[in-house]
């Protein structure tokens, strides 16, 4: 997939910070989403959004080595 067809398809189901705001909304209200997720969306929605992606790149970083050593098999694809 080209980066152009995954950023319309971004703004096809965000096309406006409201209904961005609805989509955080919704998965902080779900009752399947663990509280660690819900904290973490609430701190995400009031800090740079930039310094947000950076950190959420190292965790994964670090979630797939500890996957890894965890014998699961998970890829880093």
């Amino acid at each position: 997939m080209s980066m152009k067809k995954s950023r319309d398809l971004s703004v096809s189901i965000c096309p406006d910070q409201e209904a961005l705001d609805g989509l955080f909304s919704f998965v902080i209200d779900n009752p399947r989403t663990s509280p660690w997720m819900k904290e973490a969306l609430r701190e995400a929605r009031t800090r740079d959004p930039n310094d947000v992606l950076n950190e959420i790149a190292i965790l994964r970083f670090l979630l797939e080595r500890r996957a890894e050593y965890a014998g699961t098999g998970l890829s880093s694809g």
